[in-house]
């Protein structure tokens, strides 16, 4: 008749599956489950097909991804975006385009131009207004 294993070593196992079971989401998500995202808004005038995922990019760089598109007043769209300390601090007079991320394959990303450092710091849920914003010419308006 078999023994089972000292409590001991079940003790250890479990505690090595949960440092697994940790560190894979540490390795995938690369955040905390609790950190709260830094969150900004912006109006283009055409969302193109800007999604839910897509990415938010600085100098080429992911600092984060697009949260949401909704309607906005006057045919425009409203773009939420949760912005990573990597993309932080952004400024008033921050301006972004949407650019396509491949040629002719349609997925778009949000080039982000921070702004200058002398003008005052976007507080976390601010709008950066229409005319600070911009959107890539697509190949069938041309």
């Amino acid at each position: 008749m078999r023994r089972p294993p000292p409590p001991g070593h079940v003790r250890a196992g479990l505690v090595c599956l949960l440092l697994i079971v940790v560190g894979s989401y540490l390795g995938f998500t690369k955040r905390l489950p609790w950190a709260d995202d830094w969150e900004v808004h912006a109006v283009v005038a055409d969302a193109q097909e800007l999604g839910k995922g897509s990415k938010v990019r600085i100098a080429g760089v992911d600092v984060g991804s697009v949260k949401g598109v909704r309607r906005g007043p006057a045919g425009t769209s409203i773009v939420t975006m949760a912005i990573a300390d990597a993309g932080r601090p952004l400024h008033e007079d921050a301006t972004l385009t949407l650019r396509p991320r491949l040629f002719l394959e349609g997925n778009f990303f949000v080039d982000v131009r921070p702004g200058s450092p002398s003008a005052p710091r976007l507080r976390e849920g601010a709008t950066i207004p229409l005319g600070q914003t911009a959107s890539a010419v697509r190949i069938d308006s041309v």
